[in-house]
């Protein structure tokens, strides 16, 4: 056999086993052996990384690939341009993939796009430090590589830290929810808006804003605490927040609240659909405008006092902004293709109804208590 056929045989081994392994970690049912022997094959051959990474790109670009009676090679499909993983094809990667069936999905065509492009990824943490982001109107799924699962919201920046000690995640900036395997020695800690979040196994979503931090959690417990800066300036002590409350962090006293269903409340933004509950405008504003290329503004920054209860869906943005106009003393006007401003209709009216929220805010706040 020539020496080409040799390297061209090593490499067609390789790919097997990538797409073989690909299958087995993308199981949700996957075990932390499995986790534990896909790293020990990554450490084995640098080339092996390099083949899981190329049929992970594989993978991705199958969503977009015409069905056709010839079956592509790898390595051909390998070669092509690599573009955007709708949502249907997420919902194939989080269930369990055999290397039979991952060779037909190569041949598949994708479903319809989704109003909000998923992007699923396996990630593998180079030099013990990598960073995952989001765009506008985007998710991104991860499954890190001891196990946990991560779910970034759109226009959200993680960066990822693990070594042997310590499983790091900085986030300034977006929403994600984690979904943390189990390790007593390495302590899984999320930081961003100046809190540390710390998990050992459970499931929260945090949400960072720039004056606020919200941690609502669905399994288990985590801990929270100011970081250094903050910690000095006011020696806050850490708290607790366990299954079915949400922690509300803003600088000054944190609140807690038990929330209904808290898996639904916590999670709906996935599914295309924002809750809220005597949340203020400005929030929800805020969410909206991370899935939405035409930025919403407040002529007046009171009207973001405003409190909100009810149910928002991605996908009739619009027709939500009509109703505000009848539920609120506002209307929104068009600036350019890229920009919407809201501004009170009646300034009469918005005193009122701010006076209003104020009155039961205070109270709210009397009534809260601490995690």
């Amino acid at each position: 056999m020539s020496r080409r056929g040799v390297v061209d045989g090593a490499h067609t081994t390789r790919m097997a086993e990538a797409a073989d392994w690909l299958a087995r970690i993308t199981d949700p049912e996957a075990t932390e052996q499995d986790f534990r022997g896909w790293q020990e094959w990554l450490a084995q051959d640098p080339a092996h990384a390099s083949a899981y990474e190329e049929i992970e790109r594989v993978w991705a670009l199958s969503a977009y690939l015409p069905a056709t009676p010839a079956q592509p090679s790898v390595g051909e499909l390998a070669l092509a341009d690599i573009q955007q993983v709708p949502e249907s094809t997420a919902a194939q990667a989080m269930t369990p993939v055999t290397p039979s069936l991952w060779r037909r999905v190569l041949t598949t065509s994708a479903a319809a796009i989704a109003a909000i492009a998923v992007v699923v990824t396996v990630a593998v943490v180079r030099d013990k430090h990598d960073v995952f982001e989001t765009a506008t109107a985007e998710q991104r799924s991860l499954r890190l590589t001891d196990g946990s699962q991560v779910v970034l919201g759109a226009e959200t920046r993680v960066e990822v830290s693990m070594d042997e000690k310590r499983r790091s995640l900085e986030m300034n900036q977006g929403l994600a929810y984690f979904k943390v395997a189990h390790d007593k020695s390495r302590p899984f800690v999320v930081s961003g808006g100046g809190y540390a979040i710390e998990a050992v196994g459970t499931a929260f979503t945090v949400d960072t804003k720039p004056d606020r931090v919200v941690v609502t959690v669905t399994e288990g417990t985590v801990r929270v605490a100011r970081t250094a800066g903050r910690a000095a300036s006011d020696g806050a002590a850490p708290m607790l927040v366990h299954a079915g409350e949400r922690a509300l962090l803003d600088g000054s006293q944190p609140r807690c609240m038990a929330i209904d269903e808290a898996e639904d409340a916590a999670l709906g933004w996935r599914d295309g659909r924002l809750e809220y509950m005597q949340e203020q405008l400005r929030f929800v504003i805020a969410d909206v405008n991370r899935y939405s290329d035409r930025k919403i503004v407040f002529a007046d920054p009171a009207i973001g006092r405003l409190e909100f209860t009810g149910t928002l869906f991605l996908e009739h943005i619009d027709e939500w902004l009509n109703t505000l106009q009848s539920t609120f003393p506002v209307t929104v006007t068009a600036q350019g293709a890229q920009r919407l401003v809201l501004q009170p209709s009646e300034s009469a009216a918005l005193l009122k109804a701010l006076s209003s929220n104020d009155a039961r805010s205070a109270e709210d706040d009397s009534q809260s208590h601490g995690c």
